[in-house]
């Protein structure tokens, strides 16, 4: 998928701002819709089901340059401007920093690639930032 901005690879549970919005979130998710973050505006998202809950990001040079986790079995791949019009308040990637990467002023597409083992994944960005996801 294509992207262009801020970046930020997080678990969805720690942007969505009420629990009213994560449950209609869960209902669209569960209900076998894909698009489950565009009914809060959300232009462009990748959801990743997966049991790994934490991981890191390398660029292209195998320097670490951020962290993620999630506690809800979700990883959420999507622009922080999304996040931060359906949510003005959050600020976790700034105070938590292994909850969540930002990957400033991105331009190219994002893929997700799974590993042999099908509960694992890795994320791919290929453009003026290059990057990639390891378990860690």
């Amino acid at each position: 998928m294509k992207f262009k901005g801020d970046v930020i690879i997080t678990d969805p549970g720690y942007f969505i701002k009420s629990e009213d919005d994560w449950q209609l979130y869960c209902n669209a998710r569960f209900g076998g819709d894909s698009d489950a973050l565009g009914q809060f505006g959300f232009n462009q998202a990748i959801i990743i089901e997966s049991e790994e809950v934490a991981g890191e990001v390398y660029d292209d040079k195998g320097r670490m340059i951020g962290e993620f986790c999630s506690d809800s079995a979700e990883i959420c791949v999507c622009l922080l401007e999304d996040v931060l019009k359906h949510n003005p308040n959050y600020d976790d990637y700034n105070r938590f920093k292994n909850t969540a990467t930002v990957i400033r002023n991105f331009d190219g597409e994002i893929e997700i690639h799974e590993t042999e083992d099908d509960c694992e994944f890795q994320i791919v960005g290929k453009g003026n930032i290059n990057f990639h996801t390891k378990e860690a």
